[in-house]
């Protein structure tokens, strides 16, 4: 088998699902670099900023799998459930991602100058904190 044959087994609907979570993915940590540091934007190739950019986002996505509510339960490891999990931890990443990068560009520039960073990890550790207590409800 080789990965040709593989690829054309995949599902419609599983490979768009995989797409989408690959851009889910890699958008906020585009952004994130675009944001706090564009000279290095600028100079880096593409595929040295999609790493880095992987690199931002999978320590929160791998947070999120690991203590997502499916990973608890007895007899619950199914590829199915699994494969559910991990889109559902990127959703959550990306959103808690996007939602710090937005309050860091609208309250980061009024402020002092350093403050976006400050801004962007506070609001971050807020959602965070903030779904894990709205889940053990």
């Amino acid at each position: 088998m080789s990965l040709i044959t593989d690829i054309q087994k995949i599902k419609n609907p599983t490979f768009v699902l995989a797409v989408i979570a690959l851009l889910l993915l890699v958008t906020p940590g585009f952004l994130f670099v675009f944001y706090f540091n564009r000279p290095l934007f600028e100079q880096l190739e593409f595929l040295k900023l999609l790493f880095l950019s992987l690199g931002c986002m999978t320590p929160l996505v791998a947070f999120h799998f690991f203590t997502a509510p499916s990973m608890h339960e007895e007899g619950s490891n199914t590829s199915n459930e699994n494969f559910t999990s991990l889109i559902f931890s990127i959703l959550i990443s990306s959103a808690a991602m996007y939602l710090s990068l937005f309050a860091a560009y609208c309250f980061g520039e009024s402020l002092h100058y350093g403050h976006g960073l400050r801004i962007f990890i506070g609001t971050l550790v807020t959602i965070e904190v903030g779904f894990f207590w709205g889940r053990s409800l």
